[in-house]
Protein backbone atom coordinates (compact mmCIF):
# COMPACT_ATOMS: atom_id res chain seq x y z
CA UNK A 1 0.00 0.00 0.00
CA UNK A 2 2.66 2.33 0.48
CA UNK A 3 4.04 1.85 -2.93
CA UNK A 4 0.97 2.80 -4.41
CA UNK A 5 1.36 6.06 -2.24
CA UNK A 6 4.09 6.83 -3.71
CA UNK A 7 3.24 5.99 -6.99
CA UNK A 8 0.00 8.26 -6.98
CA UNK A 9 2.45 10.75 -5.31
CA UNK A 10 5.24 10.70 -8.32
CA UNK A 11 1.99 10.92 -10.43
CA UNK A 12 0.58 13.51 -9.25
CA UNK A 13 3.77 15.67 -8.61
CA UNK A 14 5.05 15.20 -12.07
CA UNK A 15 1.30 16.00 -13.25
CA UNK A 16 1.60 19.74 -11.48
CA UNK A 17 5.40 20.62 -12.66
CA UNK A 18 3.97 19.89 -16.53
CA UNK A 19 1.33 22.00 -15.86
CA UNK A 20 3.40 24.67 -14.17
CA UNK A 21 6.02 24.09 -17.25
CA UNK A 22 3.12 24.30 -19.72
CA UNK A 23 1.44 27.81 -18.37
CA UNK A 24 4.79 29.21 -18.00
CA UNK A 25 5.60 28.79 -21.55
CA UNK A 26 3.25 31.82 -22.60
CA UNK A 27 0.19 31.57 -25.36
CA UNK A 28 1.34 29.87 -28.58
CA UNK A 29 -1.28 32.41 -30.50
CA UNK A 30 -4.42 34.98 -30.03
CA UNK A 31 -7.17 35.11 -31.55
CA UNK A 32 -9.56 38.08 -32.35
CA UNK A 33 -13.06 37.81 -32.16
CA UNK A 34 -14.55 39.77 -35.66
CA UNK A 35 -17.38 41.69 -34.19
CA UNK A 36 -16.41 42.83 -31.18
CA UNK A 37 -12.71 43.14 -30.75
CA UNK A 38 -12.72 40.17 -28.24
CA UNK A 39 -9.45 38.55 -27.77
CA UNK A 40 -8.40 34.60 -26.72
CA UNK A 41 -5.05 33.48 -25.89
CA UNK A 42 -4.35 29.57 -27.22
CA UNK A 43 -1.90 27.43 -24.89
CA UNK A 44 -0.80 24.95 -27.32
CA UNK A 45 -3.80 25.27 -30.06
CA UNK A 46 -6.17 25.29 -26.72
CA UNK A 47 -8.32 28.26 -25.97
CA UNK A 48 -7.06 29.11 -22.56
CA UNK A 49 -7.80 32.64 -21.81
CA UNK A 50 -10.40 35.26 -22.76
CA UNK A 51 -10.37 39.06 -22.96
CA UNK A 52 -13.63 40.87 -23.76
CA UNK A 53 -13.46 44.11 -25.05
CA UNK A 54 -14.32 46.40 -22.12
CA UNK A 55 -17.82 47.65 -21.71
CA UNK A 56 -19.67 49.65 -23.07
CA UNK A 57 -17.94 49.65 -26.42
CA UNK A 58 -18.23 45.95 -26.53
CA UNK A 59 -21.94 46.10 -26.65
CA UNK A 60 -21.58 49.38 -29.28
CA UNK A 61 -19.46 47.33 -31.50
CA UNK A 62 -21.43 44.82 -31.50
CA UNK A 63 -25.21 46.76 -32.11
CA UNK A 64 -22.49 48.53 -34.83
CA UNK A 65 -21.49 44.56 -37.04
CA UNK A 66 -24.84 43.00 -35.95
CA UNK A 67 -26.26 43.13 -39.63
CA UNK A 68 -22.84 42.67 -40.91
CA UNK A 69 -21.51 39.79 -43.13
CA UNK A 70 -18.10 40.52 -42.88
CA UNK A 71 -17.82 41.03 -38.55
CA UNK A 72 -19.05 37.90 -37.60
CA UNK A 73 -18.74 36.20 -34.44
CA UNK A 74 -16.15 34.13 -35.70
CA UNK A 75 -12.22 34.03 -34.71
CA UNK A 76 -9.34 34.93 -36.53
CA UNK A 77 -5.92 34.50 -35.82
CA UNK A 78 -4.44 37.31 -34.99
CA UNK A 79 -1.00 36.85 -33.36
CA UNK A 80 1.12 33.89 -33.35
CA UNK A 81 3.76 33.72 -30.39
CA UNK A 82 6.57 34.05 -29.62
CA UNK A 83 6.82 37.06 -32.14
CA UNK A 84 9.36 37.43 -34.45
CA UNK A 85 9.64 41.28 -34.38
CA UNK A 86 8.84 43.70 -31.67
CA UNK A 87 5.22 44.48 -33.07
CA UNK A 88 2.35 43.31 -30.78
CA UNK A 89 -0.39 42.37 -33.30
CA UNK A 90 -2.79 41.14 -30.55
CA UNK A 91 -2.93 44.39 -29.05
CA UNK A 92 -2.68 46.35 -32.13
CA UNK A 93 -5.92 44.73 -33.53
CA UNK A 94 -7.71 45.07 -30.54
CA UNK A 95 -6.29 49.25 -30.62
CA UNK A 96 -8.08 49.26 -33.78
CA UNK A 97 -11.63 48.30 -32.25
CA UNK A 98 -11.21 50.52 -29.89
CA UNK A 99 -10.39 53.60 -32.46
CA UNK A 100 -12.88 52.38 -34.61
CA UNK A 101 -15.58 52.48 -32.06
CA UNK A 102 -15.33 56.07 -31.43
CA UNK A 103 -16.42 56.41 -34.73
CA UNK A 104 -19.55 55.36 -34.30
CA UNK A 105 -21.11 58.73 -32.76
CA UNK A 106 -19.63 60.64 -35.52
CA UNK A 107 -20.46 58.62 -38.46
CA UNK A 108 -22.48 55.42 -38.23
CA UNK A 109 -21.35 54.31 -42.23
CA UNK A 110 -17.66 55.63 -41.27
CA UNK A 111 -17.83 53.06 -38.50
CA UNK A 112 -18.94 50.15 -39.75
CA UNK A 113 -16.68 50.32 -42.78
CA UNK A 114 -13.75 50.66 -40.96
CA UNK A 115 -15.28 47.89 -38.70
CA UNK A 116 -15.52 45.90 -41.91
CA UNK A 117 -12.00 46.75 -43.19
CA UNK A 118 -10.28 45.89 -40.26
CA UNK A 119 -12.54 42.33 -40.38
CA UNK A 120 -10.90 41.48 -43.57
CA UNK A 121 -7.83 42.51 -43.02
CA UNK A 122 -7.36 40.35 -39.98
CA UNK A 123 -8.85 37.15 -41.89
CA UNK A 124 -6.95 38.14 -45.29
CA UNK A 125 -3.18 38.48 -43.05
CA UNK A 126 -3.50 37.72 -40.08
CA UNK A 127 -2.30 40.76 -39.06
CA UNK A 128 1.69 39.77 -40.06
CA UNK A 129 1.67 42.42 -43.12
CA UNK A 130 0.48 45.62 -43.49
CA UNK A 131 -2.18 47.94 -42.45
CA UNK A 132 -5.77 48.07 -43.06
CA UNK A 133 -7.23 50.37 -45.80
CA UNK A 134 -9.31 52.09 -43.05
CA UNK A 135 -6.15 53.83 -41.00
CA UNK A 136 -7.19 57.30 -41.83
CA UNK A 137 -10.12 56.73 -39.70
CA UNK A 138 -7.42 55.31 -36.90
CA UNK A 139 -5.35 58.03 -36.78
CA UNK A 140 -7.64 60.59 -36.77
CA UNK A 141 -8.61 59.10 -32.70
CA UNK A 142 -6.70 60.05 -29.28
CA UNK A 143 -7.79 59.06 -26.26
CA UNK A 144 -10.38 61.09 -24.75
CA UNK A 145 -9.44 63.55 -21.40
CA UNK A 146 -11.75 61.85 -19.21
CA UNK A 147 -11.00 58.61 -17.03
CA UNK A 148 -13.19 56.27 -19.07
CA UNK A 149 -10.49 55.38 -21.29
CA UNK A 150 -12.46 55.77 -24.35
CA UNK A 151 -11.34 57.13 -28.15
CA UNK A 152 -12.37 60.07 -29.54
CA UNK A 153 -11.93 61.51 -32.79
CA UNK A 154 -10.01 64.33 -33.36
CA UNK A 155 -11.60 67.46 -34.55
CA UNK A 156 -11.44 68.62 -38.27
CA UNK A 157 -11.70 65.17 -39.56
CA UNK A 158 -13.69 66.23 -42.12
CA UNK A 159 -11.04 68.28 -44.27
CA UNK A 160 -8.68 65.67 -43.49
CA UNK A 161 -7.40 64.48 -47.21
CA UNK A 162 -6.66 61.15 -46.58
CA UNK A 163 -10.31 60.32 -44.94
CA UNK A 164 -11.61 62.18 -47.75
CA UNK A 165 -9.72 59.92 -49.90
CA UNK A 166 -10.85 56.22 -48.07
CA UNK A 167 -14.84 57.82 -48.35
CA UNK A 168 -14.09 58.30 -51.92
CA UNK A 169 -13.27 54.64 -52.45
CA UNK A 170 -16.27 53.23 -50.23
CA UNK A 171 -18.48 55.15 -53.05
CA UNK A 172 -19.66 57.44 -49.98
Amino acid sequence: MRLSRRRKFAVLAIGLIAVAVYFSLGPTSADIRLDTGDLRYRYMGIPIVYERMPEPQRLRLLQLTKNSSVCTSNWEQCASFPLHTSNNPDGMCRGFYMRIEAWIDVDKKLALAGAEDIARYIRETNARNGLPRSTPLLFKTAWSDDQAKTMRVEDGWQADAEIAAYQASLGN
